[in-house]
C-alpha cells in the first residue's frame, strides 16, 4: 500500500491505495524487500501459477538491458 503525503507547515496524508498487484515472495516475519539507493523496491516475484510464493530458486541477471536487447531483436 502507498499513501500520498504533503509536507509543509501541516503534514497531510492521503487515502491509501494499492501499488502492487502481483504476487511477491513472503517468507514470514521480517522484511522481504529492500530499497535501492535510487528509490526502486527490490523484491522476489512469485510464479504466476504458484499459489505458494516461497522462493525455491533465485535467478540474478547481470547486464539485463543487453539481454533484453538481444531477446527483442532489431526493430
Amino acid at each position: 500500500m502507498g499513501v500520498p503525503v504533503q509536507a509543509g507547515s501541516t503534514f497531510r496524508v492521503g487515502a491509501p491505495r494499492r501499488i502492487l498487484d502481483a504476487k511477491y515472495v513472503n517468507r514470514g516475519p521480517g522484511r522481504d524487500y529492500d530499497v535501492a539507493r535510487d528509490g526502486r523496491f527490490l523484491m522476489i516475484k512469485g510464479s504466476p501459477d504458484d499459489e505458494d510464493t516461497r522462493a525455491d530458486r533465485l535467478v540474478v541477471v547481470v547486464d539485463w538491458r543487453e539481454e533484453l536487447k538481444a531477446n527483442l531483436g532489431p526493430k
